[in-house]
């Protein structure tokens, strides 16, 4: 029974070991560095599996105690009349704790005696040893793991990549919140960065109907205060966005984005009273804006 338990649990010990190559592999590390990464978790289980390995021989000399209060023999004659065989658990046992047997403890008296409570020369556990030595070498190992290799992050450079992270979330946060302009909350943006950039947008896609200038060829002038369609910001970006397709003007909704539509429209009203030469004649009507920020 007591070798058939000690089996059992090598085998669970073993099995659950065995899973360690397979979690390394959903966690995307290899099994050393899930090792180095989770050593404490592996000096935890190493040290309960001694720890369970001793409840369970603490428990086998507590029925042979109470075996003998009871007269019960421990073996049978037939194990008395022949040397026992010492089983390999046994001696792995006795190799990890130096267990002394109770008639050698006379060999580590001491001779001091407290209230029947004898002081012996007993020498720490082996596996205690073993783990101490454990722990130092992976103290300067995980030392030179950390500072002086480039395979784990210093706490400074995590510190830096999660910023760097963090910033990145910013920026696509803004860039999403950028995206929610509408007809209705279209603001002038009158900043050079945003004008720059709706100059370019402009070149790029405007000038073949209303000129670099925005003076207008096929497209009306855009310089001057005569707008056909309303004028101030939330009109000429309802404009871009929805376009006049009955004259021509296509809808630029499927190829820009809100906060680009915002950044060319800007750059049309920043460009009122620029009277460049060659302007075309005014169309509409003067646009005379309320509340509007340009002043057209």
């Amino acid at each position: 029974m007591k070798n058939k338990t000690f089996t059992n649990f090598i085998g669970a010990a073993g099995f659950s070991l065995a899973a360690v190559p397979s979690f390394a592999a959903t966690q995307e590390k290899g099994i050393l560095e899930w090792l180095v990464n989770n050593s404490l978790l592996v000096i935890t289980f190493f040290i309960l599996a001694l720890v369970l390995r001793a409840f369970y021989s603490m428990m086998q000399m507590f029925i042979d105690i109470q075996k003998q209060k009871l007269n019960i023999p421990i073996e049978s004659d037939a194990r008395v009349t022949k040397v026992p065989e010492v089983s390999i658990q046994d001696r792995l046992w006795q190799m990890l704790t130096n267990y002394v047997p109770k008639e050698k403890e006379a060999d580590l008296d001491l001779g001091h005696d407290y209230d029947g409570i004898r002081e012996l020369d007993n020498s720490l556990p082996p596996w205690w040893l073993y783990t101490f030595y454990l722990t130092t070498v992976f103290a300067f190992a995980y030392t030179f793991w950390i500072h002086f290799t480039d395979y784990s992050p210093t706490i400074e450079k995590e510190y830096a990549n999660d910023m760097e992270q963090g910033e990145l979330q910013k920026l696509a946060f803004l860039s999403a919140q950028a995206d929610v302009v509408n007809e209705t909350n279209v603001t002038y943006l009158e900043d050079e960065k945003s004008l720059n950039e709706g100059k370019e947008l402009f070149v790029r896609n405007c000038i073949a109907c209303h000129l670099e200038t925005g003076g207008g060829s096929v497209g009306p002038n855009l310089t001057d205060e005569y707008w056909i369609h309303g004028g101030g910001i939330k009109n000429v970006f309802t404009v871009i966005k929805n376009g006049v397709p009955e004259k021509g003007m296509i809808a630029w909704k499927a190829q820009l984005r809100p906060s680009q539509m915002q950044r060319v429209a800007s750059y049309v009203l920043s460009l009122q009273g620029s009277n460049p030469p060659g302007a075309k004649a005014p169309e509409g009507v003067v646009y005379k804006p309320e509340e509007e920020a340009p002043q057209e």
